[in-house]
């Protein structure tokens, strides 16, 4: 048997408002991601420079950071002295960030084996060196998504970072890498 019509204003009223309700999560389920894409497989993808070219663009933006390592042993244990490598993120670069650290943001340099990158690579990335707190700047970057990469040595074993940052213009980003 149908149900018939509200018969009051409240039952109209609580009416509206389940609807609402209803209207309300769906839209917020639909926006909300509940699976991400694993990077590709590096094998899958091929180093594209002028997908990398706009690391060396020249803009307004700059990236402050500082980078190292904590340990139970030695405590907080900088970059000092380690070159800091600013790439772009491509799909190539995410693969291969994801063939060397997987899930993680730091591993013991040595751990993995991986192949070398394309003669081509090594041209569409930029370099600074970290003082003796870890410290690092990248002055003159142009807007985009991009990876930092650097390592941390110890007296027996040495520690590569990355962590991801995204530089808008004519802002200074701060970035502490640390591998966590």
């Amino acid at each position: 048997m149908p149900r018939s019509a509200p018969r009051s204003v409240h039952e109209r009223q609580e009416n509206v408002r389940k609807i609402m309700a209803i209207v309300a999560a769906a839209l917020v389920a639909g926006c909300v991601s509940t699976t991400t894409s694993p990077p590709p497989d590096l094998a899958s993808v091929k180093f594209d420079p002028a997908a990398s070219a706009y690391v060396l663009a020249k803009g307004d933006g700059a990236i402050e950071g500082q980078a190292y390592v904590r340990s139970v042993s030695n405590g907080i244990m900088p970059a000092k002295g380690s070159r800091v490598i600013l790439l772009p993120v491509t799909p190539y670069h995410e693969a291969r960030i994801a063939a060397i650290y997987g899930t993680d943001k730091a591993i013991e340099a040595g751990s993995k084996t991986i192949p070398n990158p394309p003669a081509a690579f090594g041209k569409y990335q930029r370099i600074a060196t970290a003082d003796d707190e870890g410290r690092f700047t990248f002055r003159n970057v142009a807007p985009g998504q991009y990876f930092i990469i650097t390592s941390v040595a110890f007296p027996k074993r040495q520690i590569g970072l990355y962590d991801r940052v995204k530089v808008t213009a004519g802002e200074t980003t701060r970035i502490t890498v640390t591998g966590s």
